[in-house]
């Protein structure tokens, strides 16, 4: 029988992922920071970007499921049928691309077929995490009361998980309606992620997304209409060499701003890495 606890650890931000912000050799530790009091420890993998039984049903949930299917679930199941299963395409998909990418030079363009995978990732990403589950909680009226910890759960399933996907499709067709734009990062300044991974820079009606892969590769998106008003700025969908470190202390600031409470790096957090000092 396996142990009540296995499934304990249930990671918004997936473990694959944060690997290639490890500290050590072994990929098993990265350096976090915690915002609120700006305390900096160097923690295991498996213990950061993640809540106990963060996508767990209550059991009302459950029972109402089982009662007319034939699959029964336990309250794990989004995290051991879900999440575990969209963090592994990830995780085979990213490997082999981010090591094409770092081996590419500026004529490397991105396929739409990469384009599809990534803009799935992207689309998971940004939905499961703490900040995007109370977003969806006061988009639907529910007050953080005692009741609605219990629904939690239930709101995140029903936008990851509808059967349709509707939500998720529709993020993916949004994303793949921008102009893409790899960043490789030649500075000895890395880029830097956080709880909140996928961020967003203010804009004045213009969509810009920013989520680092590791500490020298970043995907940018950007919407068309940016490239209507600043074409010799922008080639799409291709990759583009960072050689200016405030453009990396930019896109590191808005990690900083943006995440609810950590930000993972490969390195101890300075202030060096999102502003001039």
């Amino acid at each position: 029988m396996q142990p009540t606890n296995q499934y304990k650890r249930q990671h918004y931000v997936a473990q694959f992922y944060l690997r290639n912000f490890a500290s050590d050799q072994n990929k098993k530790k990265v350096w976090t920071h915690t915002k609120s009091n700006g305390s900096d420890n160097e923690e295991k993998i498996r213990d950061v970007g993640q809540e106990h039984y963060f996508y767990a049903l209550p059991q009302e949930a459950i029972d109402e499921y089982n009662k007319d299917s034939e699959k029964k679930v336990d309250k794990n199941v989004v995290e051991t049928d879900m999440m575990g299963e969209i963090d592994r395409y990830s995780s085979d998909f990213l490997i082999p691309f981010l090591e094409d990418i770092k081996n590419s030079d500026v004529n490397r363009l991105l396929s739409p077929e990469e384009k599809q995978s990534l803009s799935l990732i992207l689309a998971y990403q940004y939905l499961r995490t703490p900040k995007t589950r109370q977003a969806i909680l006061k988009l639907n009226n529910i007050p953080k009361d005692k009741l609605s910890m219990q629904m939690e759960s239930v709101v995140q399933i029903a936008t990851l998980l509808n059967e349709d996907q509707k939500i998720v499709e529709q993020a993916i067709e949004e994303l793949l309606t921008m102009d893409w734009v790899i960043f490789r990062n030649t500075t000895d300044l890395p880029f830097i992620t956080s709880d909140h991974p996928i961020v967003q820079a203010p804009s004045n009606g213009i969509g810009f997304y920013y989520y680092p892969l590791d500490p020298s590769v970043l995907i940018a998106l950007f919407d068309k209409k940016y490239r209507e008003e600043h074409s010799s700025q922008l080639i799409a969908n291709r990759v583009s060499f960072v050689t200016d470190k405030d453009i990396v202390r930019y896109c590191n600031n808005l990690q900083y701003e943006q995440c609810v409470s950590y930000i993972f790096s490969h390195i101890k957090f300075d202030k060096n890495l999102i502003t001039k000092e």
